[in-house]
């Protein structure tokens, strides 16, 4: 009996050594895009993983905000900057689509006036039911968002 009794104490403080307490690193922000009242995007770094945050304007009355995430392997964080800046001179007919692990991103533009815009367009967890928007960013803003301001 007080072998079992013995067993069952070991077990149960055992299985609280399941448990581990670790730091947690904080996010480095990148860039900000808004105006004097609100924040519309934001990009932030943890450790190599850069995320994008967005507004997304589909509502109206509610704020939501969307994000999608990718690691910098291979240079994609200045591949992506890159590909965003080349096309704003010269805008694609088509939507790019970028397949992120988590993600399927597309990457809009339209040129009005003469003025090129941009914008992120994301399936969340590569659901097709769950598209957001964000609002469109002019050059300046494209370089703030990545920092490069």
């Amino acid at each position: 009996m007080k072998k079992i009794i013995l067993l069952l104490v070991l077990i149960c403080t055992s299985s609280f050594g399941q448990i581990k307490i670790s730091e947690s690193v904080k996010p480095i922000t990148i860039g900000k895009v808004g105006n004097f009242a609100a924040t519309f995007l934001y990009m932030e770094k943890t450790e190599n993983v850069y995320t994008v945050y967005y507004q997304d304007i589909k509502f109206k009355t509610v704020t939501d905000f969307k994000s999608f995430s990718f690691k910098d392997e291979n240079n994609d964080f200045e591949n992506l900057f890159k590909l965003i800046m080349e096309n704003m001179e010269n805008p694609p007919k088509e939507d790019i689509m970028l397949e992120l692990p988590n993600d399927i991103v597309w990457l809009h533009f339209e040129k009005a006036l003469g003025v090129s815009n941009f914008q992120f367009r994301s399936a969340v967890n590569k659901n097709a039911n769950v598209i957001g928007i964000s609002s469109y960013m002019t050059k300046k803003q494209v370089k703030k968002l990545f920092g490069k301001d």
